[in-house]
C-alpha cells in the first residue's frame, strides 16, 4: 500500500510518498516523471511517521538548519 502527503515548502508543493514505512519518492508538483512508475493506488495521510518524520526534516532545513540524515 503507498501512502502520502503534501508538504509546503518555501519552495513550492512537494508530495512525499512512502511505503512499508519508507520513503519511495519525494517530487515537486508538475515536475517531469511526477510519480512516475507509481502504478498502484495512493492514500494521502497526514498520519505515516516516516512521512511525519520527513516533514519534519524538510521544516528544519528550510529554516537553515543542518538535520541529520538517519
Amino acid at each position: 500500500m503507498i501512502f502520502a502527503s503534501y508538504y509546503q515548502s518555501p519552495i513550492g508543493i512537494f508530495l512525499i510518498v512512502s511505503r512499508a514505512n519508507k520513503i519511495i519518492g519525494v517530487w515537486q508538483k508538475d515536475q517531469k516523471h511526477y510519480l512516475e512508475n507509481i502504478e498502484e493506488e495512493i492514500i494521502i495521510s497526514d498520519q505515516i511517521p516516516v512521512i511525519i518524520q520527513t516533514k519534519k526534516w524538510l521544516d528544519q532545513y528550510f529554516n537553515g538548519e543542518k538535520p541529520n540524515i538517519e
